[in-house]
């Protein structure tokens, strides 16, 4: 989203949206952001009427999960799961292919260094449903 400009970016703040590049719901906002933000802000919004001359001592807010991103996997700009979902989104346009290999790879690299291994090697490529490779 971050070089489709403030016009879209504000219009997918409101929206509901599950694409390749964003997944992004009501209830993410409204359990999530905005009470963060208020318990970020404090009282300042309830101050800033009676003082409108208040400065904001900017302070950076702090990272923000959200457990519907949980078993989703991000690389370089895209959510894996909805990018090869050709179903719902054939032929999406991929922007810039070679970070998003380098950044696949990375990820990658991170899973298979965590311990244990959630599945077996023939496990994995009856998921992915990959024959083995002879060699």
């Amino acid at each position: 989203m971050e070089s489709y400009g403030a016009e879209r970016f504000a219009a997918v703040m409101v929206a509901d949206t599950d694409s390749p590049e964003l997944v992004w719901t009501y209830a993410m906002r409204t359990n999530r952001l905005v009470p963060q933000l208020f318990a970020h802000f404090g009282d300042f919004p309830h101050r800033l009427p009676e003082h409108c001359h208040a400065v904001y001592d900017y302070t950076p807010l702090p990272p923000i999960g959200y457990p519907e991103l949980k078993d989703e996997i991000w690389c370089h700009r895209y959510y894996l799961r909805n990018l090869i979902d050709e179903a719902r989104f054939p032929g999406w346009p991929v922007v810039d292919h070679l970070m998003l290999v380098q950044s696949l790879l990375v990820e990658w690299r991170e899973e298979l260094a965590r311990q244990p291994l959630s599945m077996t090697d023939v496990e994995a490529r009856k998921v992915l449903m990959v024959d083995g490779v002879d060699g």
